[in-house]
């Protein structure tokens, strides 16, 4: 079975993922093309482009799923955090080449999870004896308006001022070691495509619901994300789906609980319909903005 994962981010890349988990997905059945968003810092790869960055964002994902169909068929999308926003997109616009989906602590809602952000990393501060810049970081919370406006962008370079915040990402503070050390030179955290793409994020929207399968995967101790929110609109938008927790794990349950992770999707695998009916790419309108 042939899959796509698509990273969380924006500003990330799959080089982690693609480096600790290709046996475990290789073991359970699955070949994985892992997707890097366009980036300012690596020479090869998707271009980046500041203006419509979001657009540009989608369009190399939907490249990349038109690309493995060409080669292998539907695919099994794979996403993890923000990369959910592209798999729910490629859902909307391709359900013909979907076998199924498979998110992973999806981050639907962006706004949400970066008002919890700001929230802890702003008592963080507070805690460590940093009471400006935790107040400064509430201050900016409180005046938060649901856009990735000049007030989130202040209040996100001020989060970013404090190593910290990312402990918040994780309950396994080892498997966080291990992860981000892969993120490292061309493959590290890319400031530039951050701002731009989320400056210029829209949701994708869909009157009727998505009917691929799908399995929705989180950690208990998550506080990134606010899972009753993304549970709500997979439940809005879609008409099959499964939830599944996973326990001890914060926001990377597949590298936390590996083992957990990867039965639970073997389960759901397991469970699809042998072939969907044969697709034909040709049907596909080349539009983003449809």
């Amino acid at each position: 079975m042939n899959a796509i994962y698509f990273h969380g981010g924006p500003g990330f890349n799959s080089m982690p993922e693609k480096t600790l988990l290709t046996p475990d997905f290789e073991q359970i059945g699955l070949n994985v093309i892992f997707w890097n968003e366009p980036s300012s810092q690596r020479a090869q790869g998707p271009e980046f482009f500041e203006v419509n960055a979001y657009i540009n964002w989608l369009y190399h994902a939907e490249q990349t799923l038109l690309s493995a169909f060409d080669k292998y068929g539907p695919q099994v999308i794979i996403c993890h955090s923000f990369g959910a926003n592209a798999a729910h997109h490629l859902a909307i616009k391709y359900p013909h080449l979907i076998k199924a989906l498979i998110y992973i602590c999806s981050c639907l809602e962006p706004y949400q999870a970066d008002k919890n952000l700001f929230h802890f990393t702003a008592l963080d501060y507070i805690e460590h004896g940093d009471t400006k810049s935790g107040k400064t970081l509430l201050e900016r919370l409180d005046k938060h308006s649901d856009n990735f406006d000049e007030n989130a962008l202040q209040a996100f370079l001020l989060l970013l001022q404090n190593p910290r915040y990312i402990n918040y990402y994780w309950v396994d503070k080892s498997k966080m070691g291990s992860y981000y050390r892969l993120l490292m030179n061309e493959y590290q955290f890319d400031l530039q495509s951050f701002i731009k793409v989320r400056a210029s994020f829209f949701k994708t929207m869909r009157t009727d619901k998505i009917n691929t399968p799908t399995l929705s995967i989180y950690g208990t101790e998550d506080i990134v994300i606010s899972r009753n929110l993304e549970e709500a609109v997979i439940k809005k938008n879609y008409s099959n789906y499964i939830f599944e927790v996973l326990g001890e794990c914060g926001h990377y349950p597949h590298y936390e609980d590996t083992y957990g992770f990867f039965n639970v999707v073997q389960r759901f695998l397991a469970s699809l319909p042998a072939n969907k009916a044969t697709a034909h790419r040709a049907s596909v309108a080349p539009n983003i903005g449809e």
